[in-house]
């Protein structure tokens, strides 16, 4: 019959509460600490974002799966490590309120129109004077409209511009 070591019972005993504690706190800060985009002020510890801002980003990219200028722009944001969400316009397009306030920021709708594409559409709309009709045809057919589109709130560029997304904080 052989004889049970009480010490490294006791042991073994104390590295599973500890176990069981540091998993605990690490879920209870995972579940309930802070996170990017959810508003909270951000000041030190390992949420500390890497851009340097006390208030965390809220990055928005609208673009295509296929387009080279979203991917750099996807790749900008990840290389800094600061957390974006994707929209795929071709798939989802953008909400009336969206495209309003990118529309707003870029100061204008032709800003926001690809003219570089061969599209007939945008043709058309070389010769169309009228602002709510170039704004209904582009919000109709996101697929006139330059991209990627990258939102921070209120401030929006359309096109690749890491020089200007540099700048916000």
């Amino acid at each position: 019959m052989s004889r049970r070591i009480w010490e490294l019972d006791a042991l073994r005993g104390l590295c599973i509460l500890g176990m069981i504690l540091v998993h605990l706190v690490y879920d209870i800060r995972e579940l309930y600490g802070p996170k990017p985009g959810n508003g909270r002020l951000y000041c030190s510890g390992p949420w500390t974002f890497p851009h340097g801002g006390g208030i965390p980003l809220n990055i928005q990219i609208f673009g295509t799966s296929k387009c080279f200028d979203t991917k750099k722009a996807e790749r900008y944001f990840k290389e800094r490590r600061i957390p974006f969400q994707r929209i795929d316009l071709a798939r989802f397009g953008m909400s009336g309120g969206e495209f309003d306030s990118v529309v707003r920021a870029l100061g204008g709708i032709d800003q926001l129109i690809n003219w570089d594409s061969k599209s007939e559409e945008v043709t058309l709309l070389r010769y169309t004077q009228d602002r709510q009709t170039k704004e209904d045809r582009v919000f109709e057919n996101p697929k006139l409209m330059k991209t990627p589109i990258v939102r921070n709130g209120r401030q929006a560029t359309a096109g690749y511009c890491p020089e200007i997304w540099a700048e916000w904080k």
